[in-house]
C-alpha cells in the first residue's frame, strides 16, 4: 500500500496528493490544471464513458492527461470519503509499475473534490503520451504483423518483473512510434498486482482475458494465432499450449 501522502488544497476545492518525488514546477502545473484546465474545450474521448470525463491539458511544452470521476449519489460521496478512490489506487499502482521499470505514463497526482465531509469527485493526473496510439486501433487497421514481437516482448517483461494485470485489455496498451520500435506503455493500472510466485496462475488467466477481448473486438485471426503461439513458446501461459490458451480465451469472452 502507498503510505499516506501529503495533501495540498488546490483551487476550486480540490485536495491533491502528488506523486512521489514530484518537482515543484510539476506540482505547480498540477494545481494550475485543476484550477483552470478542466474546461469543455480540453475534453477528449467524450463518448468513451458516461461516468467519467477525460481531458488533455497543455502545460508549457507538454500535456497532462486528466481523468475525473463524479460521485452523484449521497451514499457514493460518503463512501468515497471513507476509503481510497480508484484514482488514488491507480496512482499507487503507477508508482509500483515505474519502480519495476514497466513503461507507463508518469503519474503526477490524484485529487478529491470535497464539500465538507463528502467526496464529490476524484481525479487522476498523468503525463499525456503524445503520439502514442491504442493497440486496438493499430490492430484493426491491419498493422498487427508489426506488433506481434514488440507485444510478446512487453508481456514477457511484465512476467519477468512479476506483474499481473487482472483486467488486461488491448485498450490498456498504447503503442509508440515505429521509429522507436513500437514501444508499448501500460495504462489504466487499477487492477495491477504483484505475482504470488513464478507459478502464479493469474498471469496465464490475464493472457486469456487479453486475447478474449481481442477475439470479441474483431482482431485478425492470424494475429491472435501468432500471439498465442508466441506466448506458449516463451512459456508465458504455461502449462497451456497456444491452442489451449485461445480456447480458454474464447470461453471467457463470448459475445
Amino acid at each position: 500500500m502507498r503510505p499516506e501522502a501529503e495533501r495540498v488544497q488546490a483551487p476550486r476545492g480540490w485536495h491533491v496528493s502528488f506523486g512521489r518525488g514530484m518537482a515543484p514546477e510539476h506540482r505547480a502545473e498540477v494545481l494550475r490544471v485543476l484550477g483552470e484546465g478542466l474546461v469543455e474545450s480540453n475534453r477528449i474521448l467524450v463518448a468513451h464513458s458516461r461516468v467519467k470525463r477525460f481531458y488533455r491539458v497543455k502545460t508549457g511544452g507538454t500535456s497532462l492527461f486528466v481523468k475525473v470521476r463524479e460521485f452523484v449519489s449521497l451514499s457514493r460521496r460518503l463512501g468515497r470519503a471513507l476509503r481510497a478512490t480508484k484514482e488514488e489506487r491507480e496512482l499507487a499502482n503507477y508508482e509500483l509499475l515505474r519502480s519495476l521499470g514497466v513503461p507507463c505514463p508518469q503519474p503526477m497526482a490524484s485529487a478529491r473534490l470535497r464539500k465538507g465531509l463528502l467526496t464529490q469527485a476524484s481525479a487522476l493526473l498523468t503525463e499525456f503520451l503524445d503520439g502514442a496510439r491504442p493497440l486496438r486501433e493499430l490492430l484493426l487497421r491491419g498493422e498487427g504483423h508489426k506488433l506481434v514481437e514488440p507485444l510478446l516482448s512487453f508481456l514477457g517483461m511484465l512476467r519477468g518483473v512479476g506483474v499481473v494485470h487482472q483486467d488486461l485489455q488491448w485498450e490498456n496498451l498504447l503503442v509508440g512510434s515505429p521509429q522507436e520500435g513500437y514501444p508499448l506503455y501500460l495504462v489504466d493500472p487499477l487492477h495491477v498486482r504483484s505475482m504470488a510466485g513464478p507459478d502464479d496462475p493469474g498471469f496465464s488467466r490475464s493472457l486469456a482475458w487479453f486475447l478474449g477481448f481481442m477475439i470479441h473486438g474483431g482482431a485478425p485471426q492470424e494475429i491472435l494465432q501468432a500471439l498465442a503461439e508466441g506466448m506458449a513458446r516463451q512459456g508465458l501461459c504455461a502449462p497451456l499450449s497456444g491452442s489451449e490458451l485461445l480456447r480458454r480465451a474464447r470461453e471467457l469472452r463470448q459475445p
